[in-house]
């Protein structure tokens, strides 16, 4: 092929390695993300589906108003994507902060996992699957959202969605994830596998350099809007053509 496109610097450098694609272009174009925020109909009952525990809480209200203090994971409910490890930090970092939640959205092998924790774990809310189309709408107003994986990423969509919400992310330093994240600009970054620097950053997203990080979010999702792809995408097409 002409030109190789991948979603990240991350994944190039695989391919650099691997010696695949030898004599091809290689760019890197990130995914889009095209939520919206425009309220939904049907949120209240989407919000109701799944296992929840006996801690349950009231649906998002928006930034700041009722829920300041409510995180949210989303994704696979499986060993690589670092529940475990987001399980224990929580359990260390939820008796100082009583008033805090983590509401996780996702379906997976752990799913018996999580809801066995949410009877010992204090703030634990398991919300079982959610269409995709209702996450941002879910996301808006939280705190942050928390993407503790172990495993190598070649993007890392839940990220950039969670910006397009307007929420700030933790994140583990793995894979592409350290390209989409700088560090206390839109989000924090802690060692994959390590409880206690999740804490610390758990920490570090309730204190006052949560407003930075909230509008670093904002700012970032301007990055991955579909018009940007898009032209991206014109521009290496256009170039192959006038080869």
């Amino acid at each position: 092929p002409d030109v190789i496109i991948a979603p990240s610097r991350f994944v190039l450098e695989e391919y650099n390695r691997a010696e695949f694609f030898p004599k091809s272009k290689k760019v890197v174009v990130r995914n889009p993300v095209g939520h919206t925020l425009s309220p939904s109909p049907v949120l209240s009952d989407i919000l109701s589906r799944g296992e929840r525990s006996t801690n349950s809480i009231p649906s998002p209200q928006g930034r700041g108003e009722g829920q300041e203090m409510r995180f949210l994971y989303v994704g696979q409910l499986e060993p690589y994507k670092g529940l475990r490890v987001l399980l224990e930090a929580w359990r260390k970092f939820v008796p100082s902060h009583p008033e805090a939640c983590l509401e996780i959205i996702g379906a997976g092998s752990m799913d018996k996992e999580i809801q066995r924790a949410t009877k010992m774990i204090r703030g634990l809310v398991y919300r079982g699957f959610v269409p995709h189309g209702e996450l941002p709408e879910i996301m808006k107003g939280a705190r942050a959202t928390v993407f503790p994986s172990l495993a190598y990423e070649t993007f890392g969509l839940a990220i950039v969605e969670s910006f397009s919400a307007r929420v700030p992310v933790v994140a583990s330093r793995i894979g592409a994830v350290p390209e989409i994240i700088e560090d206390g600009v839109n989000g924090i970054l802690f060692t994959p596998g390590d409880t206690d620097g999740l804490v610390q950053a758990l920490t570090r997203m309730i204190g006052k350099e949560w407003n930075t990080l909230s509008q670093g979010a904002v700012n970032s999702a301007k990055n991955y809007s579909p018009d940007s792809y898009y032209n991206s995408l014109l521009v290496l097409y256009n170039s192959v053509e006038s080869r």
